[in-house]
């Protein structure tokens, strides 16, 4: 933490497309009811360190959302808050454990 270093101007251009493309893909999600591919998705897929903790999650939300919308109609529109709800809680256990682990300073206890 003594000698930090600014951001060069690779990790800066690389946040740059990385939010563009995030962008991109939720307006498409928004806009079209045919684009299937998710900003979460994307999220989820392009930090190693995200994917490693909350792909459990992410993945049993998808996995019920298709099977839903696939097979239960018009019960995806009240069932949609339990699906955010276990990707966003399995995200509010792990960026706690992370914080707990900074304040703490012991590393990987969580996982």
């Amino acid at each position: 933490m003594a000698s930090r270093q600014p951001p060069s101007a690779e990790v800066w251009s690389a946040t740059i497309v990385g939010a563009g493309i995030g962008l991109f893909l939720l307006a498409m999600n928004r806009r079209f009811t045919w684009w299937r591919i998710s900003p979460l998705g994307f999220v989820i897929a392009s930090s190693e360190n995200v994917s490693g903790q909350i792909w459990g999650g992410a993945f049993i939300g998808w996995l019920i959302s298709s099977l839903v919308k696939r097979y239960g109609g018009p019960v995806y529109r009240k069932l949609r808050p339990f699906f955010l709800g276990l990707i966003l809680g399995d995200v509010v256990v792990c960026c706690t454990v992370v914080l707990l682990e900074s304040v703490i300073g012991v590393r990987g206890a969580g996982f």
